[in-house]
């Protein structure tokens, strides 16, 4: 009998750490994840300033467009941030 508290024991651990080795991966990935589209973003963000900026002078109208497409590009990076987070959130709580 003792053996086998001992080994339902042990099996319910091995368990519980395979549970957090996947609940860690799969954090792992979400945050890369993250990580990449915010690198995106900011890249095209840093991009398109950077073309406003010595447009600016010559096309005001390009420039300006720039501008807005900045604001887009920077919208929909927090939009995808904050749907990401609702799903680590969401997670989180079913736990």
């Amino acid at each position: 009998m003792r053996n086998r508290r001992q080994q339902q024991r042990r099996l319910v651990e091995l368990v519980n750490q395979r549970i957090e080795n996947a609940a860690l991966a799969e954090r792992t990935r979400i945050a890369a994840e993250m990580h990449d589209v915010v690198a995106h973003s900011l890249t095209v963000i840093v991009a398109l300033a950077d073309g406003a900026t010595s447009i600016r002078a010559k096309s005001p109208e390009k420039a300006d467009a720039a501008v807005e497409r900045i604001a887009d590009v920077g919208r929909d990076a927090l939009a995808d941030m904050q749907r990401t987070l609702g799903m680590l959130r969401s997670a989180a709580r079913v736990r």
